[in-house]
């Protein structure tokens, strides 16, 4: 039992803190309740004026709080040092007795030291924890209990919050997971073979959802970014706010480690060795078959074999499963069995492929800056709910050769396209847009955090899905069976929302945003007979103090000729209701009381009863400077009952809606977790028809193959497409792993477009095998095993490695692991050292791919490697290049994008550099100086934009480049366009199609028509980029 003395509530608070600190680190900020408020102490030092002992000045930063000194100091007045002692040290095998000891051995050592502090009330405690994690610190909260007479006999742990265990009761936030990770790392040695290898095993648990993953792969020790490839995945794909490392590594390795894997410094991070004794359990099977048996039922460990096949990642589970629960017991509660991500048939994405292909975002400024084209996810990812939003990145992030399960998806994308039109998608979208996070929902009923508030949008998220179930899914049996299963969800979506009905006031529970703080009933009558008997007493309170009201102004009006209520009821949270009257009013009711000749009394009828009230008894207690507060035993009686029946009534609401919550839990859970499912299985879905009719993306098609292969054909890139409006995209056909053409050597100019041909590529095969189509006008394959990228401009990922290498690790694990069931994307490989290594190097790498029969694309400059006699015995590599054209006309390169046949002329790069003749000095010179006198700035803004596309300015005729245009040329023109306006894969309407012409050029186009086509014609005209900037050109010109 703690006492309440403020200086023992001082020594209290420091004890606590320190034993915290001593279990998660110095990141903690203790919560102390005092009375109405949540507080935080420390100790001024007198020396330096800096506040020590907690993190009290963190607090105040982060949440904007005021620091106050308080009226006591702690130290002795007798120590005259000039220097403030350390805090002693306290370590885990202290008790709690003895923590105490330390600190008030310590305060006898410092002078005496000004106590301050900071607060909050008790009912900012959620909005403030949410701040601490937010900036990665953990909150401990401790509350008060009090006895029967109102007095704290105890301070009690009410819950522990860090940034991965935190979960709050507002569902309204745009953050779709929280994820805290545990990774247990160890390197054993063998002796026979001398080498080492590099164990891990990882666990990770959204705290929003339930859902629970586990990993676990072995590699020989290398200390460079490959050994770490599959850690860096999890961590990227999860993004986890809170990491539990559990390893005997050196610190200076781990930080080296976290480098490669790109853990963020935001990342709240702790670092646990094998001494822990919490540790040394999680090795023990005995409390191995424990845990898991109390979290996922009886012999959970013997029944499920993943968990003995994987026994470093289940000890990772194990410690986070017991981490959590400290935290929050709830948290844990119904979490779902995990899934075993190295087990499945899931595609390896080596070599940081997710960020190399642009997957995934960078979080570089130019990735913000592009926004919804900053990575492919953030493109694709237009899902309507956070449930939907969550499975499509897990799709799109663990592309999968499950061709059962992919087949399965195209065939339900191909049942919606053909019984849907667009438009019908677009407003079942619509509909799934107004629907909640009913997964994070589900958690906050587990923990006992859902609000009144959720309540209805949970009622309203039920019956929006039961809307589109019964107008639309029930048509498809098929569709439907996919999404929901084969039980007919329709009965249970209509008795939950009955259930809810009955109970609750819904309109009410809408602006209640409190579990323990009631403003009004919001339970329905006839349900909770103690309720119902509270509330009858109340309205009856309510209506006497009402006709009180009313009686009293009346008799004021008929006796002091008064025309306007002179009473009003004035309400505190603390005193409760009140009769007020102005000063001069009641001066004037007093007056009327004590003139009362005929009768003392005044009679008030209420609810079929007369209640009399004695002149004489009325008293007038002044209130404030302008008003007084009426006072009579009738009146005092009323407003003393309903006082108390307002806390009665709000303990009782309290208990009855925890209990309809508890009772969700138990009759509904389940369902409610069939609800979610079939909602975010729909929206992914549907977002992928979506996106496929928007862009016309084509369904992929597997084929029956010894090995992986892939044949695309008008290959586009999903975003550069969009994010290159000048020119009309080049779309290439592609070939890989058909056995005559396993791999590619790329050749062509810079900026000719290499990179994005191979990503594109790249990102179509991980969009095939997420369930999507792809940016394709045919898409053959025979899904691919794993991917290894390797593209240049990722560098920056590891710092304080060189480029060479980078490359060579990355190239050691490609040449290791790399089969028939690989693709390899390559770009400027061994572009960090010597030419001569380079070439011997790469051309070894190109005969073991090749041996191995591996689908690869490399782009290059080495046009020497060429003439190796090697070259010639790799029958199944295939040469070509990325033609750029010279326009004579123009006097300049003209980047045609076209993947032709051949290694292309190998002196482009040279050709560009010398017909300029010129230094960087000058020309930097001379464009200062154009820029100075010839600016055109002043005349572009005034230029108008053309009606068929907003983004197109009508400036100088692109044809004789002489006159303003005055009209707009479709390039391609608008009879080729189908119904939906698209000529091919890209609308008639396109900025890059649109042509500023004057009259008299565009009267020459169509005077020399000559019945054209989009695709017949060698001279027809596209807007091509050159080295002179977009030109527009005809597509006969000399190929370079």
């Amino acid at each position: 039992m703690t006492s309440t003395s403020e200086n023992s509530i001082i020594l209290d608070y420091f004890k606590i803190t320190k034993e915290y600190q001593t279990r998660y680190g110095e990141k903690i900020i203790l919560l102390m309740q005092v009375g109405a408020f949540f507080e935080v102490y420390g100790l001024k030092n007198p020396f330096t004026n800096k506040n020590e002992v907690t993190q009290i000045d963190f607090f105040s930063e982060t949440c904007n709080m005021v620091i106050a000194e308080k009226s006591f100091a702690l130290g002795n007045e007798s120590v005259k040092n000039t220097y403030y002692p350390e805090f002693p040290v306290m370590t885990p095998d202290l008790t709690a007795s003895m923590v105490t000891k330390k600190i008030k051995e310590w305060l006898l050592q410092i002078p005496k030291s000004k106590v301050v502090m900071a607060g909050h009330s008790v009912v900012k405690l959620e909005n403030y924890v949410q701040k601490i994690t937010d900036a990665g610190y953990t909150a401990v909260v401790y509350i008060q209990e009090k006895d029967s007479n109102d007095r704290v006999i105890e301070r009690k742990l009410q819950g522990i919050y860090s940034p991965g265990t935190f979960l709050g009761n507002n569902e309204n936030t745009t953050q779709l997971t929280n994820n805290i990770m545990c990774i247990w790392m160890e390197k054993t040695h063998s002796t026979l073979l001398n080498t080492d290898t590099f164990l891990c095993g990882t666990s990770n648990i959204n705290i929003f959802t339930g859902e629970s993953t586990l990993f676990e792969y072995s590699v020989p020790f290398y200390m460079n970014p490959t050994t770490f490839d599959e850690l860096e995945r999890n961590i990227t794909t999860h993004k986890p706010n809170e990491i539990i490392i559990i390893t005997d590594f050196a610190q200076e390795i781990i930080s080296t480690i976290f480098k490669y894997i790109g853990v963020s410094n935001s990342v709240t991070v702790h670092h646990m060795n094998f001494e822990n004794k919490k540790i040394i359990n999680c090795t023990k099977q005995t409390y191995i078959h424990y845990i898991l048996s109390n979290f996922f039922g009886t012999d959970t460990f013997h029944t499920c074999f993943e968990f003995q096949t994987n026994i470093m990642a289940t000890q990772s589970l194990c410690y986070l499963l017991n981490f959590i629960q400290e935290h929050n017991p709830d948290l844990v509660r119904n979490i779902r069995l995990p899934q075993f991500t190295n087990t499945s048939l899931r595609m390896v994405l080596a070599n940081h492929t997710l960020k190399q292909l642009n997957i995934l975002g960078d979080d570089s400024n130019d990735s913000k800056m592009a926004n919804q084209l900053s990575s492919v996810s953030a493109f694709l990812n237009r899902c309507c709910t956070s449930m939907g939003k969550r499975k499509f990145q897990f799709q799109i992030t663990n592309p999968t050769f499950n061709e059962e399960e992919l087949n399965k998806e195209y065939t339900m994308m191909d049942l919606i396209q053909t019984n849907m039109t667009q438009t019908k998608i677009v407003n079942i979208r619509k509909t799934l847009h107004t629907m909640r996070d009913m997964e994070k929902m589900c958690r906050q009923i587990i923990s006992n955090k859902l609000l009144p508030s959720s309540i209805v949008h949970l009622y309203n998220t039920v019956q929006s899905l039961s809307k589109i179930h019964h107008n639309e899914m029930v048509k498809y049996t098929e569709l439907y069976t996919y999404l929901a299963g084969s039980d007919d969800l329709q009965p249970k979506m209509d008795q939950f929302l009955e259930f809810l009905d009955k109970r609750f006031f819904l309109e009410l529970c809408a602006s209640t945003n409190s579990q323990t703080n009631f403003e009004q009933n919001i339970i329905r009558p006839n349900m909770y007979s103690e309720l119902d008997e509270c509330i009858k007493t109340k309205q009856k309170s309510e209506k006497l103090l009402d006709d009180l009201q009313k009686g009293i102004n009346q008799w004021i009006k008929n006796t002091c000729a008064v025309k306007d209520d002179c009473i009003k009821i004035h309400d505190t949270e603390k005193s409760g209701k009140s009769f007020q009257i102005t000063k001069k009013r009641g001066i004037t009711f007093k007056k009327a009381l004590d003139n009362n000749q005929i009768s003392n009394l005044i009679t008030i009828s209420s609810q079929s009863e007369s209640y009399v009230i004695n002149s004489s008894e009325v008293q007038f207690i002044n209130a404030s400077s302008n008003y007084d507060r009426i006072m009579f035993p009738l009146l005092n009686e009323t407003t003393q009952i309903l006082l108390s029946l307002d806390g009665k009534t709000n303990e009782i609401l309290t208990k009855v809606y925890a209990n309809i919550v508890q009772e969700i839990e138990s009759s509904w859970y389940d369902s409610l977790e069939k609800f979610s499912k079939y909602i975010s299985k729909m929206d992914v879905l549907l977002n992928k028809v979506y996106i496929a009719n928007e862009y016309h993306y084509c369904r992929p098609h597997i084929i029956t193959s010894d090995k992986s292969m892939v044949q695309a054909t008008g290959l586009r890139h999903c975003l550069i497409e969009h994010l290159q409006t000048q020119e009309i995209y080049v779309t290439n056909d592609i070939t890989l792993g058909n056995g005559e053409e396993d791999g590619i050597l790329l050749y062509g100019t810079n900026a000719v477009g290499k990179t994005s041909i191979i990503r594109a590529l790249g990102i179509a095969v991980i969009l095939a095998q997420s369930g999507c189509y792809v940016p394709c006008t045919r898409f053959i394959y025979k899904p691919y095993t794993a991917i290894f990228s390797r593209i240049l401009g990722n560098d920056n990922i590891f710092k304080g490695l060189s480029t060479f290498a980078v490359e060579m690790s990355e190239l050691r694990m490609i040449l290791k692991t790399a089969d028939q069931n690989s693709l390899i994307l390559g770009d400027e490989l061994c572009s960090g050292t010597e030419i001569e290594s380079a070439l011997s190097i790469f051309l070894s790498g190109l005969i073991h791919l090749h041996e191995k029969n591996t689908s690869f694309i490399f782009a290059t400059h080495f046009h020497d490697i060429l003439n190796f006699s090697e070259m010639h015995i790799l029958s199944r590599l295939h040469i070509k290049h990325m033609s750029v054209i010279y326009n004579r006309e123009l006097d300049c390169l003209v980047y045609d994008r076209l993947l032709k046949n051949g290694p292309g002329n190998r002196m482009y790069g040279l050709e560009v550099c010398k017909s300029l003749h010129l230094p960087d000095e000058f020309l930097e010179r001379a464009y200062e100086i154009r820029n100075k006198y010839y600016s055109d700035i002043n005349s572009n803004l005034t230029h108008n934009t053309s009606h068929y596309n907003s983004q197109k300015i009508m400036g100088i005729c692109e044809m004789c480049n002489l006159k303003m245009g005055d009209e707009v040329h479709h390039i391609q023109y608008q009879k080729w366009a189908d119904s939906t306006g698209f000529v091919q894969h890209y609308h008639k309407n396109h900025q890059a199609n649109l042509m500023s012409i004057c009259t008299k050029c565009h009267d020459l186009i169509h005077a020399n028509d000559r019945k054209l086509t989009p695709t017949t014609d060698a001279e027809t005209i596209s807007k091509k980029k050159t080295t002179k900037g977009y030109k527009i050109v005809r597509n006969s010109k000399i190929s370079v």
